[in-house]
């Protein structure tokens, strides 16, 4: 869900503004991206660059936990047409396992920051 920080347990109803096409451990698990708006030229770079780092994550997760197969981060589809609205739950989505917040980026930095 893009925008603000949403407290545990809201729902919200948003339309769904695209797709993040990523494949954990040879498994296709796609993630939606949910806007009250368009997504803009600079969240589509903070998504890319979100999912490249999460990319190297969910590898060496899958090192540690022995699953095997490839994964990899291929690309976001984005439709400013889709107008499907789905339920979401505190920021989770009841098909999908997990969806991002744009500010969560900002957080680990200024955590990244603070541990300096």
């Amino acid at each position: 869900v893009l925008g603000p920080r949403l407290a545990r347990g809201t729902r919200v109803r948003l339309p769904e503004r695209g797709r993040v096409r990523f494949i954990d451990a040879g498994e296709d698990d796609p993630k939606l991206i949910l806007s009250a708006r368009p997504v803009t030229r600079s969240q589509r770079a903070r998504l890319v660059a979100f999912f490249h780092f999460y990319t190297q994550v969910k590898r060496f997760l899958n090192w540690r936990r022995g699953r095997g197969g490839p994964t990899r981060f291929d690309g976001l589809e984005l439709d400013a047409e889709r107008s499907r609205a789905v339920f979401a739950r505190g920021g989770t989505i009841t098909r999908v396992r997990w969806i991002v917040g744009m500010d969560t980026m900002s957080t680990w930095r200024r955590r990244a920051a603070a541990a300096r």
